[in-house]
């Protein structure tokens, strides 16, 4: 009896152990974002909080989340896009050596999103 218990719970718990590591691209799990509507970009209600910051946790916050480039507040990515503007959208439109995000080009959404948010004076919003 103790031998069918023994045996059930490492049963248990090889299967929780396999099936609670999962990775995958989140625009392959969630096409359609709070901000992106059917499939279409909206470029009209730009926010901090709604558009931009979901963008820089998914993409930038990985590695970008302290020292002097510390996009995970608004008041490190205002610090740094205040005399590094330039330099970021070059970065995130793959147009330097120094391509962010490394693992792949955002999509022309986001990159249209970010562009206009930084156009607009990057409102805390």
């Amino acid at each position: 009896m103790k031998r069918y218990f023994l045996l059930a719970a490492i049963a248990l718990f090889i299967i929780a152990f396999f099936n609670s590591c999962y990775n995958d691209k989140e625009d392959y799990l969630y096409p359609t974002r709070p901000n992106q509507q059917s499939g279409t970009c909206d470029t009209t209600n730009i926010t901090y909080a709604l558009t931009i910051k979901p963008i820089l946790d998914n993409y930038c916050n990985g590695c970008h989340n302290s020292g002097s480039v510390n996009f995970s507040s608004y008041s490190g990515l205002s610090s740094y896009l205040g005399s590094n503007s330039a330099k970021f959208q070059n970065n995130i439109n793959y147009t330097t050596s120094q391509n962010m995000p490394p693992s792949g080009k955002l999509n022309d959404c986001y990159l249209n999103q970010i562009r206009i948010w930084i156009a607009a004076g990057y409102p805390n919003n």
